[in-house]
């Protein structure tokens, strides 16, 4: 009866662990999903931006004279 209080306290730690560890995943989930969301608010090519409308990251605001307004365009990759 001795041998069993430990073996049931260890498969009681190690369940812990487990749900422990699948929680943890899904938190990672649900931040990459929430950048992917903010991602897919930013502008992207040739969409129109200002202050309030952001550019994606990889994307930079540019405003035209000749079209009277700014459109977001790629940024330029810088050589090394």
């Amino acid at each position: 009866m001795n041998f069993n209080i430990p073996l049931l306290l260890l498969v009681s730690v190690l369940v812990i662990l487990v749900i422990a560890e699948s929680t943890h995943l899904e938190a990672e989930n649900l931040e990459d999903y929430s950048l992917e969301a903010s991602e897919r608010a930013c502008r992207r090519v040739r969409q129109p931006c200002d202050k309030k409308k952001k550019c994606c990251e990889s994307f930079r605001c540019r405003c035209h004279k000749k079209f009277n307004s700014c459109f977001c365009v790629r940024k330029a990759k810088k050589l090394i």
